[in-house]
């Protein structure tokens, strides 16, 4: 047939685009998992971290909501970890909760599963995962013995830095 290069459907590839090289309709074979396929594909592609690739892929999904995938070349969903406490996952990817709000539950998918700390208060860092890492903002003391209370400085009181408890 002189119609050659033939070109191979999406989920599967051919060794080659050049008329020379190929000698028939046959492509090498289904896309391997771990790698998708466009049609036309002569080299799989390797699925990028946050998605998954199942053998004959013609294109990456994403890890499902309330999981992430840190690796390159995830095969199954069942690949993608379940999102960890102090962030929220989605679209594959794992986002931590930003300074000043928590999240102590796994498999968040959602910005809102990052709660805010009590009223002035905030976390030192990123992606805290208790409301126990809020600590009471300069100017104002923490008076409760368990949890986070923030109360303004009483006069002659300094607290210039976050965090301050008084008994």
């Amino acid at each position: 047939d002189d119609t050659l290069p033939y070109v191979c459907p999406p989920g599967s590839f051919g060794n080659s685009l050049s008329p020379a090289q190929q000698s028939s309709r046959g492509c090498s074979g289904s896309c391997p998992g771990g790698y998708y396929c466009p049609e036309g594909t002569v080299e799989p592609i390797p699925c990028r971290a946050g998605t998954y690739c199942r053998t004959g892929s013609a294109s990456e999904v994403p890890c499902p909501d309330g999981t992430y995938g840190l690796l390159p070349k995830l095969v199954d969903p069942a690949d993608c970890p379940i999102c960890e406490r102090g962030g929220y996952c989605s679209g594959g990817r794992l986002n931590l909760c930003p300074r000043g709000y928590y999240n102590d539950q796994v498999g968040s998918y959602d910005s809102a599963d990052c709660e805010p700390c009590p009223a002035h208060a905030t976390t030192l860092n990123d992606g805290a995962t208790s409301v126990d890492q809020c600590v009471c903002e300069p100017l104002y003391y923490n008076n409760a013995t368990a949890g986070v209370n923030c109360l303004f400085c009483p006069s002659g009181t300094v607290c210039a830095e976050r965090g301050i408890t008084i008994d």
